[in-house]
């Protein structure tokens, strides 16, 4: 049976007990019991025809128990009652209490980011203002940056002829005025653009016609970096002659130190030179002729046989060797001692001398004159310190200078050298030793035959100044 509650008199208050209620007085509803009632919890209401209360609707707030209407709903703060809904505030308002008041528009030059603002510092300045003593002012720029919009934003940004340094701590850019030989033509916090290479550029630099070619260039084939895709070539210079990137060089027999139009002709009687030639003190005396002193050089003849107390060796009883190559050793002998199976000796890639099991001699002398390269020796059942390996090889041959030919103050000093480089096979019959690089000298005044087993190549100026 259901049981109606006493008018007036809620259950709760009489703390009495009706099992089986479904109807409540208005901003009440049935406890979770179903015998008794309580008041409608804050936000919800109840006009007393349900059993239990309804929510408010969204954007309400209202701390208020036992709400027997939905117009008891008030709207939160935020929110304002339109058309009898509780509705957001719209952008650039606010409403900071709950009630169904109207929402308030902010400041002038204000507004807010989103709706259902509450609060009036939710209000801040329009795209392009800034607040300035709890008002919005037009934004202003530092010097070098203009004000850009961009929807809801704005900032400022580097002005032409400007590029970007960075943000400072108030937030400004910091733009500086672009440098010689960049520009810039927009609005932009972006750095500026190079003309170039080998230019220069004329303030204010807020284009790209502000770019020219620098000193000593000039504008390329294409035309000049004042216009896209052009360019600067440097001017024709040392050794070159031509314009607009066209240069060749200087003909043989000429020089040109500098930048200009023209090369020069190499004074006599140095009258030979390379083409591209850039000093004069290269140029040199011609084809088959000399500009060196007789007592500056000697002529080698011929070369004797190696100096014995310039040998050198290597000994080892591990029943191995190795040694590394080395093109100025001159090898000359291998000597083997002791009992072993096999033996097989090698320099560089070719197998110098072989034995196997019964052919090995105890005592094994191999001649290595006139070999160079790494040298492997390796032995097979050898008794260890009882076998031993000796490698010896020259550092000095004899050098003989041409007859007749005078031996001055400077080549006993000279000799160990030559001798040193007659062992390497770097120095030959026909050969000329020379005092020293210096004694080409930078001015002469005659070019005098090649001498005798010499030979004399032209420019050799440069050649020695190369080395």
């Amino acid at each position: 049976m259901c049981h109606p509650t006493a008018r007036g008199v809620s259950s709760v208050e009489s703390r009495t007990s009706c099992p089986g209620l479904c109807r409540v007085p208005p901003g009440y509803e049935v406890t979770s019991s179903g015998a008794n009632i309580k008041p409608c919890p804050a936000n919800h209401y109840n006009d007393g025809s349900a059993k239990a209360c309804t929510p408010c609707p969204a954007g309400t707030l209202t701390y208020e128990t036992g709400l027997t209407h939905v117009a008891s709903c008030a709207c939160r703060a935020g929110y304002h009652r339109l058309s009898g809904l509780c509705t957001a505030c719209e952008l650039g308002s606010y409403k900071a209490e709950a009630g169904n008041g109207a929402c308030v528009a902010c400041s002038p030059f204000e507004t807010t980011l989103q709706t259902a603002r509450a609060d009036a510092a939710d209000c801040v300045c329009l795209p392009g203002y800034e607040r300035v003593h709890s008002a919005c002012q037009l934004m202003e720029c530092a010097a070098g940056s203009a004000l850009v919009l961009a929807g809801d934003a704005a900032s400022c940004q580097c002005a032409p002829g400007y590029g970007f340094q960075g943000t400072m701590a108030n937030g400004d850019v910091a733009c500086a005025a672009c440098g010689d030989g960049k520009f810039k033509d927009n609005v932009a916090n972006a750095a500026c653009a190079p003309c170039g290479v080998f230019t220069v550029s004329s303030a204010p630099r807020a284009n790209r016609t502000a770019c020219a070619c620098a000193p000593d260039y000039e504008p390329g084939q294409n035309d000049g970096p004042d216009v896209p895709g052009g360019t600067c070539v440097p001017e024709c210079g040392p050794g070159t002659h031509g314009r607009h990137g066209g240069c060749t060089l200087c003909p043989s027999g000429h020089f040109k130190p500098a930048r200009g139009p023209e090369c020069s002709k190499c004074p006599s009687p140095r009258v030979a030179a390379s083409s591209g030639n850039t000093q004069e003190a290269r140029c040199s005396c011609p084809h088959d002729t000399i500009d060196v002193a007789q007592e500056d050089m000697a002529v080698v003849e011929g070369l004797g046989g190696f100096i014995a107390d310039s040998a050198e060796s290597l000994s080892t009883a591990l029943g191995s060797l190795v040694l590394p190559a080395n093109a100025s050793r001159s090898l000359w002998r291998l000597s083997i001692s002791g009992a072993h199976s096999s033996l097989t000796v090698t320099v560089g890639d070719q197998v110098v001398y072989d034995c196997g099991r019964g052919s090995c001699s105890s005592e094994t002398a191999i001649n290595l004159q006139g070999m160079r390269g790494r040298v492997n020796a390796t032995c097979t059942n050898a008794a260890r310190g009882e076998t031993r390996m000796t490698l010896l090889w020259y550092t000095r041959r004899e050098v003989v200078l041409a007859a007749g030919a005078v031996v001055q103050a400077w080549w006993p000093a000279a000799l160990p050298q030559a001798e040193a480089w007659a062992a390497a096979r770097r120095l030959r019959p026909g050969d000329t030793v020379f005092r020293a690089r210096d004694v080409f000298s930078k001015s002469v005044s005659v070019c005098a035959p090649c001498p005798a087993g010499l030979r004399c190549a032209a420019h050799v100026k440069n050649y020695f100044d190369a080395i």
